[in-house]
């Protein structure tokens, strides 16, 4: 990610299961027309949909806006999201994004 770079810190290599995992957390949250939110959807939640795909803690960013810059430029707007972000002992992340049939976009990111 170029914005950890300009931070000076190591770029973040994709991780499958993070990404089969916050894959299915979005297109559950689209399909099921829930709000994007960590603690919404069939087990419970972001961290329990993790736990599920066998991912231990990790931090997580959700977010529904259009296009990539977009998203990270909201999550670098987010104090709490920013700091996910720019944690130095991560090197993993995984992203799923999903538009539901009302046309909305749910990106779902965890970083581990």
């Amino acid at each position: 990610m170029e914005v950890r770079a300009s931070y000076g810190l190591n770029p973040l290599e994709m991780d499958e299961t993070l990404m089969m995992a916050t894959r299915f957390y979005s297109q559950t949250l689209a399909n099921l027309n829930l709000p994007l939110g960590h603690r919404e959807g069939p087990y419970g939640g972001s961290a329990e949909t993790l736990r599920a795909f066998g991912v231990g803690p990790t931090s997580r960013n959700g977010n529904s806006r259009s296009t990539p810059e977009a998203i990270v430029n909201s999550w670098m707007n987010s104090e709490g999201h920013r700091n996910n972000m720019l944690r130095s002992n991560i090197s993993k992340i995984g992203v799923g994004t999903h538009r539901g049939e009302s046309g909305r976009i749910f990106s779902y990111a965890a970083f581990m």
